[in-house]
């Protein structure tokens, strides 16, 4: 679901950014400036259907007093009353749904004022839906791991492998967030899975006495990587023989 969510924005957003030769993109809950412009949005709104109920009881009241005693007059006046009151129901009924909307909105909008900004230049509107997307998938995760955590069955997985037959490897994979992981690999062996905190480019980097070896994969939402056993990961680095 996250990756079709993912596909769709990209799509969504890439074809709403042609044309763009750069652009600001904003990421997260609304800052305490917009909150207050939401609320005074609610605030208006019931301020208006106050009003037109006010101005409808009064037109209600006039033709209560109206002097015109006719049977058809009376008859007339009643239909219009009756067509006020529906109106002034209507009008009471929004006023208490946008009353709770407001109150939902605040319980919301309470200590959640984070934002990310992007800034992004140079006509790529890939770039930008890219970006959001990978934010938006990244909020989802579980969060960093420390070196004593166990695998999460949710987020992001990734493994490290030596294919080679003969040495020993030390494989020391970095990424965002200060993301860092080592491990020690014998032959034809594997690394336990770890997880991976956000989508990114992550680099894997195999030593061993006589030369150095760098893979760098991509990891993100719609992105699998398989094993020979046809597991998949959202990262996998091998070290070829």
């Amino acid at each position: 679901m996250k990756n079709a969510v993912y596909f769709l924005v990209v799509v969504f957003l890439g074809l709403s950014f042609v044309g763009c030769t750069g652009g600001s993109l904003s990421v997260g809950d609304k800052n305490s400036s917009e909150v207050k412009e939401s609320r005074n949005f609610f605030l208006d709104r019931i301020s208006y259907y106050k009003d037109e109920i006010s101005d409808l009881k009064n037109e209600n009241l006039f033709l209560e007093q109206s002097n015109d005693t006719s049977s058809v007059g009376k008859a007339k006046h009643n239909q219009m009353i009756i067509a006020n009151d529906l109106e002034i129901d209507k009008y009471q009924q929004k006023i208490s749904l946008a009353e709770d909307r407001l109150d939902e909105f605040v319980e919301k909008s309470a200590g959640k004022a984070d934002r990310t900004s992007i800034n992004l230049y140079g006509g790529e509107p890939l770039e930008m839906a890219e970006a959001y997307a990978t934010i938006r998938y990244a909020d989802n995760t579980s969060g960093y791991q420390n070196a004593a955590s166990t695998v999460s069955s949710k987020g992001l997985v990734g493994v490290v492998e030596n294919a080679g037959n003969l040495r020993e490897v030390v494989v020391k994979i970095i990424g965002p967030a200060a993301f860092y992981r080592e491990f020690t690999l014998t032959a034809r062996k594997k690394s336990p899975t770890f997880n991976i905190p956000m989508p990114g480019n992550y680099t894997a980097t195999f030593f061993n006495r006589s030369e150095i070896r760098v893979v760098t994969k991509k990891v993100g939402p719609n992105i699998v990587y398989y094993d020979d056993e046809g597991k998949a990961y959202d990262f996998k680095a091998t070290l070829l023989p």
